[in-house]
């Protein structure tokens, strides 16, 4: 989950202040799944679309 965060940091999706933040979240265990995560972000208005 962490290493995905990093990819969205790379990419310009979320900032560098909203990675320390979800980052720490990650760590601490605040998102149980991954899906989790990714839908935080969706309400949180961070359009990621990845590309295969």
């Amino acid at each position: 989950m962490r290493k995905y965060l990093r990819f969205l940091r790379e990419q310009g999706v979320i900032d560098r202040k909203t990675y320390r933040k979800l980052y720490l979240w990650a760590k601490g265990g605040m998102f149980p799944t991954f899906r989790s995560l990714q839908r935080w972000l969706e309400e949180h208005g961070y359009q990621i679309k990845v590309s295969k």
